[in-house]
């Protein structure tokens, strides 16, 4: 079932045009990856994707009562709350958790932050991210739209995000510069540069291929650079098949 479809987008800042004529669909249970270098109007696709911006041009059309959950790279919180209220109160009238005020408890000390009744604004920004983070994740959201959601996750918490994202049901549209959840986690990949989508394909395909590489200056996976030395017939289904083996161990 369609959740979400963009249609001929358009949208500038100043005089710099991000996308020109960008087309793209999310499907119930898809799991997407962003990519492009810094700059090219990711974000800005993610909020237009979760309603928070209009684009200049083109269509933004939504699957009725579609519920979408937005992380920020950087969120804003009523400063006067606590840790757990913030958390409480971006989920209430959601009956999708039992134990809420638990549930939010474990998820904020699996991700670091144990202080439950500190107040907000005496947090660092990172610890923000994750108490965010938190409060999306606990959310019984159709897509989640995440911008840089392992930022200022250590390797423990990224590992256990990883695996929380592996069993979410729902669809999720996700920027991320770390190539392993990109690449065992995101199936799909969309590139974009230059206000233009480069490649809209497995992520394998998209990080094994050198002309699309090249031009948003991504980075060949060394994997890729190995079946290449070996000479290997296909690289990039070597890549692919190497990724679904590493899935089913999971």
């Amino acid at each position: 079932m369609n959740l979400l479809t963009i249609e001929h987008l358009t949208k500038s800042y100043t005089e710099r045009l991000l996308f020109d004529d960008t087309s793209f669909s999310i499907n119930e249970g898809d799991k997407i990856g962003l990519i492009g270098i810094n700059g090219t109007g990711k974000s800005t696709l993610l909020k237009i994707a979760a309603g928070l911006e209009e684009p200049d041009l083109g269509t933004v059309v939504r699957g009725r009562n579609l519920y979408i959950r937005y992380l920020p790279q950087n969120p804003v919180f009523e400063p006067q709350l606590t840790v757990l209220e913030c958390v409480i109160k971006e989920n209430e009238g959601h009956e999708h958790v039992w134990d809420l005020e638990g549930q939010a408890k474990n998820m904020l000390t699996r991700l670091g932050v144990p202080e439950y009744d500190a107040v907000i604004s005496t947090l660092s920004g990172g610890q923000k991210k994750r108490v965010a983070l938190a409060s999306v994740l606990l959310s019984a959201a159709d897509l989640l739209v995440l911008d840089e959601p392992t930022n200022h996750l250590d390797s423990s918490m990224a590992d256990w995000l990883e695996d929380y994202l592996k069993n979410f049901r729902g669809a999720l549209l996700m920027i991320t510069h770390d190539m392993h959840l990109m690449l065992e986690y995101t199936p799909h990949a969309i590139v974009i540069s230059d206000g233009q989508k480069l490649g809209d394909s497995t992520a394998a395909d998209i990080l094994t291929n050198e002309e699309i590489a090249e031009k948003a200056n991504l980075k060949i996976t060394s994997l890729y650079e190995l079946a290449v030395k070996c000479e290997i017939e296909d690289p990039a289904r070597f890549v692919q098949n190497f990724i679904d083996y590493e899935r089913g161990l999971r």
